[in-house]
Parts: structure tokens; sequence; C-alpha cells
């Protein structure tokens, strides 16, 4: 008799189990898909936009770079190809030494490709220096005010990592194209 009860007790078992009356299951959650992260060379519109941004990341670094603080010097610097790099730390070097300062911030007017190479692109730049200024250490400024303004430049990236925006500037040069 007790294997019966056994059985029957089973089979009640089997029958809830069947019938959905033990718990309900674990609530189901969404698959989250990670959104694939930018690669520079696949998609000739997102290089663009990206290389725009790390320009744009360049002057905004350079908008907070203290000479007399090495540690301001990092977000400018790690947008910068090494041998960029290694000019400009001299450069900041030498400016550190002899007690300039930066004085102002740069603004970016325009900013548009001018030419691609695959995964170098060349971006002409017009940013307006007008407001920044640099000064010696007695705070007289550094050559003559007619040479700050709206300066038309050529920025040369190349698809580099790491990066935050996946480029690297390369080189500045002037430009005889006009800003408008």
């Amino acid at each position: 008799m007790g294997s019966r009860r056994l059985l029957a007790l089973l089979g009640m078992t089997v029958l809830m189990a069947l019938a959905g009356c033990v718990g309900e299951p674990p609530e189901q959650r969404p698959v989250v898909t990670p959104t694939p992260a930018y690669t520079p060379g696949v998609d000739p519109e997102a290089d663009v936009a990206a290389a725009i941004e790390t320009y744009e990341a360049y002057v905004e670094a350079s908008n907070n770079l203290v000479l007399a603080d090495r540690e301001t010097w990092d977000p400018v610097l790690d947008l910068l190809l090494e041998d960029y790099r290694k000019s400009s730390v001299l450069s900041y070097e030498q400016m550190a030494e002899n007690g300039e300062v930066f004085d102002g911030p740069g603004k970016i007017v325009s900013a548009e490709l001018e030419q691609a190479y695959g995964t170098v692109l060349r971006i002409h730049v017009c940013t307006d220096f007008s407001a920044a200024l640099i000064r010696d250490a007695h705070g007289d400024l550094i050559g003559d005010i007619s040479e700050y303004g709206v300066l038309s430049m050529n920025v040369v990236l190349q698809a580099a990592e790491p990066s935050p925006h996946g480029w690297k500037i390369g080189y500045f040069g002037m430009s005889d194209r006009p800003c408008l």
C-alpha cells in the first residue's frame, strides 16, 4: 500500500507540473545586443565625423591647457600621432620654461573634409584665435594682435588606436583656402 501512495503522489506531482500549477518559470530577460564599436575606414561619412570630433576635442583640450601644469597637456597630447606629439612636448616645455601662458579660448568656425586617402584624412578648418592669445612671463602679448584671428588650416588625421575618436592628428598647416 505504501508504494501505491508513492505512485499516486508522484502521479499528482507530474500532473500538477504539466498543468502549470507549480511556480512560474523565471522571467525572460531581453538579450542585449552590444552596439558595434566604430571602426575607421569602413564608413567614409563616419570617418569624417570622427575626424572632425577629434579636432573639436583637440581645440577644447587646448583651451584647457596650462603650460605650467604638465598634467593638463595629456588630453591634448593623447590626440596626436607620436612624431607630432614629441614636437609638441618640446614646444610646451620651452614655452613653460619661458613662462609663457595661453590666455583665452580658440573657437572652431568651420571644419570639413578636404581630401580622403583611406584611413588618412585631410580636413580644412577655420579656427578663431582672436581670443586665444599667447603671453610672455611679463603678461605681454607675443606677436602682433593682427596675427591672431580666424586662421585657415589643413589638419591631417590618421586612423589610430587607442584614441577617443579613432583618429589622431599628425599635421597642422596653413591653407590658402578662404574662411567664409
